[in-house]
């Protein structure tokens, strides 16, 4: 017959092998558990131009060109009113010099809409829509949140794949406030009277342009409102390139008489200024 320091010894022995057997297997239980929608819907983002296949990605020090900070992020949680499109990086520059890509988040008439827009330098023309996310249009197709979800990131991975076919640069944001000047290096940006200046350190003009056309038409009242809609246009954001004599200029359209401005909304503008 064993002794008990024996049997003392065999059962701790096999106590440990027990646990080593639990141990993994709840460590693998844990990590195999797949993550929700949610985690995985807020996770989307524009990443710079892929390498050739069968090629590495250079490191930042191989080339210091890479933009690596131009993103979106689609964040689905509860129902789409309560989504939100996070970017950054934008407005960019496309590497050919091209082009300028940047994004508008707003609500119309209540619901959200998140659109990212491409424009010609050469004409100020939009060339390019990438419709994000629209929630009235979610609402109206498709009654499920995962429906809902599987659409907008449908969206999302579309304007992804478009917008990482190109090398984009961030254009850097000048200080100031909603419909004041604002300033960058030296430089200085005004809309006043529906005219766009820029000026350097020295208080040259390198810009005076009319932009009469960035005024939106005015609405009358009519059986569905009783508002006059008389708005003009101020600065909301300005980004320049002074090398590249290139201003982008986001615009609001701002509610002018005292009267309610319910129904008179719009969202916001980008424009592109290019001076010799």
């Amino acid at each position: 017959m064993a002794d008990p320091a024996s049997i003392r010894a065999n059962l701790r022995a096999m106590r440990f092998r027990w646990l080593a057997l639990v141990v993994p297997l709840s460590l693998v239980t844990s990590c195999t558990k797949p993550p929700s929608a949610e985690v995985l819907d807020a996770a989307l983002l524009v990443s710079p131009t892929p390498p050739p296949t069968g090629s590495s990605a250079p490191s930042p020090e191989d080339d210091a060109s890479i933009d690596t900070s131009l993103k979106l992020e689609l964040e689905t949680l509860g129902e789409p009113s309560a989504w939100t499109l996070r970017s950054v990086g934008f407005p960019a520059l496309s590497e050919d010099g091209e082009r300028i890509v940047y994004v508008v988040v707003e609500r119309r008439n209540g619901f959200l809409d998140a659109n990212v827009f491409v424009k010609h330098l050469s004409d100020d023309k939009v060339v390019t829509t990438h419709h994000v996310l629209d929630e009235m249009k979610l609402r109206s197709i498709d009654p499920a949140a995962a429906g809902k979800r599987e659409l907008a990131n449908g969206a999302l991975r579309r304007a992804r794949a478009s917008l990482s076919k190109t090398h984009w640069t961030p254009l850097p944001a000048a200080t100031g406030a909603l419909g004041k000047p604002f300033d960058l290096d030296g430089q200085r940006v005004e809309l006043r009277a529906l005219r766009l200046s820029v000026k350097d350190a020295k208080g040259r003009k390198l810009v005076d342009r009319d932009v009469a056309a960035w005024r939106a038409k005015d609405l009358a009242p009519d059986s569905i409102s009783s508002t006059s809609c008389v708005r003009e246009p101020v600065l909301e954001a300005v980004h320049v390139e002074a090398q590249k004599k290139l201003l982008f200029v986001t615009i609001a359209h701002v509610q002018t008489n005292k009267e309610d401005s319910v129904g008179c909304e719009l969202p916001s503008e980008g424009h592109v200024v290019v001076w010799k």
